[in-house]
């Protein structure tokens, strides 16, 4: 673990700042229908960075600096209908 021995659970707030984006306009496999939507790095404010989409209805409003606020999306198993898992998303803070 590149001379990292453990690895500690950190709270943090979920707001944060874009770093970088890019609209995807066109997009392959289960993600096809959601184009276009935003992918980006966001900056935590408590210093990480992370891969993740900003979702607003308005893909070209995204932008550097903008600031941006955590929350989980649940992910429906489409066979069960029922949520199987929560995805980190970002939408603009309000």
């Amino acid at each position: 673990m590149c001379g990292h021995d453990t690895v500690t659970w950190t709270e943090l707030r979920g707001r944060g700042t874009v770093y970088a984006c890019t609209v995807i306009r066109k997009a392959l496999g289960p993600w096809a229908d959601a184009a276009p939507y935003v992918g980006a790095y966001v900056e935590l404010a408590e210093g990480p960075r992370i891969l993740t989409n900003v979702v607003t209805d308005d893909p070209t409003s995204v932008h550097v600096g903008m600031p941006v606020e955590a929350h989980f999306v649940p992910v429906t198993d489409p066979q069960e209908g029922s949520p199987v898992q929560r995805l980190l998303r970002f939408t603009p803070a309000r």
